[in-house]
């Protein structure tokens, strides 16, 4: 993908406005770091024993195997897209890792809290999947306020977890990552080629 120099400029200006939170760039920085996106599934499912296997798959989410120390394998899907169906939807809870015992999670990261109970992260059981909303507003002091926080910046200097702000600089002021980003974004596909870890 080539650039003039004045498209170059606006092109890069245009990945410099992104944030974790948008959908594409959330796709693109964990297809790029995949430690990311474990790191971001254990302090969501607040599970500290989970291991990625393999690597993610991209499509409309990111989705991860991971497994337990006890080996059952759990599938993760990350969006930041897909609330305005479940508005009304009956039956939500507050998530308790403690009483969920599914293996499949649904994961939407909300700009709000689009259930408006103040929760941290919101829960559905529906057949296997365990859907998770996450409150994109809740401010308290612990890892998930800390992991929102950063996906609202879109300066990683003025993010707070260092493996966010590695893979924000990386593919925000490398031309290799910008130019990763620009792919992704033109063709609504990360690439995998040039991921790390």
């Amino acid at each position: 993908m080539e650039f003039r120099e004045e498209q170059w400029m606006q092109e890069r200006q245009r990945v410099a406005e992104l944030r974790p939170m948008d959908p594409v760039f959330m796709q693109c920085m964990f297809a790029y770091n995949p430690h990311l996106l474990e790191k971001t599934a254990g302090i969501i499912l607040q599970r500290r024993d989970l291991v990625r296997k393999g690597r993610p798959e991209t499509g409309n989410a990111v989705s991860i195997r991971m497994r337990d120390r006890m080996e059952t394998e759990i599938r993760v899907f990350i969006t930041g897209e897909g609330f305005l169906s479940v508005r009304k939807m009956m039956g939500i809870v507050p998530y308790d890792p403690q009483k969920t015992g599914r293996a499949e999670f649904d994961i939407r990261i909300a700009e709000n809290d689009v259930f408006g109970q103040g929760w941290p992260v919101y829960c559905f059981e529906s057949g296997t999947v365990t859907r998770l909303y996450i409150n994109g507003q809740y401010r308290r002091e612990s890892a998930l306020s800390c992991l929102l926080h950063d996906f609202r910046c879109r300066n990683p200097d003025n993010m707070l977890l260092p493996e966010m702000i590695l893979t924000v600089r990386r593919l925000k002021e490398s031309e290799t990552g910008i130019r990763y980003v620009l792919r992704s974004l033109y063709s609504e596909q990360p690439d995998r080629t040039a991921a790390f870890g």
